[in-house]
């Protein structure tokens, strides 16, 4: 195991020039009865025939409400009504190239709107929590995120009021 102050030491010998940092967010989304959206893979996609949950990088000059509900919006067609609190955050570096750095927010989401799947993915269910252990995700955050979720269920209510994200960016703080 590393120690974290020799962390940047590891793998800057595996940065360049051409090292980058981004923000991915992705959407819990929990319907009426209780049940998660979550979403397969296409086939032609990294981590093919894994489940996910609606989401994707944020834009520059985007705000994080923003991105969020650009991303849901565009891969199945839903509207996000509340982002509640964060069910899991994770850094990590990309697989592919080991030059990204990825900080992933997986935000409890309640949405309306009918369905519709972009081309991005080739399936969609709707889960009972309980249950997410039978689907490989791509990542072990999300099931954090289920596991988050499920602890604190009986308090969830309370965070599904405003949400916590807001709806725009602020240019002259650094």
């Amino acid at each position: 195991m590393i120690k974290k102050k020799h962390l940047y030491k590891h793998y800057k010998k595996e940065l360049n020039d051409k090292s980058s940092f981004l923000i991915g967010q992705k959407a819990f989304i929990v319907n009426s009865k209780g049940k998660v959206l979550i979403l397969k893979r296409h086939a032609k996609s990294t981590k093919s025939q894994m489940w996910d949950f609606p989401g994707g990088r944020l834009n520059f000059t985007e705000s994080l409400r923003g991105g969020l509900l650009r991303e849901v919006k565009e891969e199945v067609g839903l509207d996000i009504i509340i982002i509640s609190l964060p069910l899991s955050i994770v850094c990590f570096l990309r697989d592919i190239d080991r030059n990204t750095q990825i900080t992933r927010i997986i935000y409890l989401c309640s949405a309306s709107g009918k369905l519709i799947l972009s081309k991005e993915h080739s399936d969609s269910k709707w889960i009972n929590p309980i249950n997410h252990n039978k689907y490989k995700f791509i990542g072990e955050d999300y099931h954090t995120a289920f596991e988050n979720y499920l602890k604190f269920k009986p308090q969830i209510k309370e965070y599904l009021g405003e949400g916590i994200l807001q709806d725009s960016i602020n240019h002259k703080n650094s």
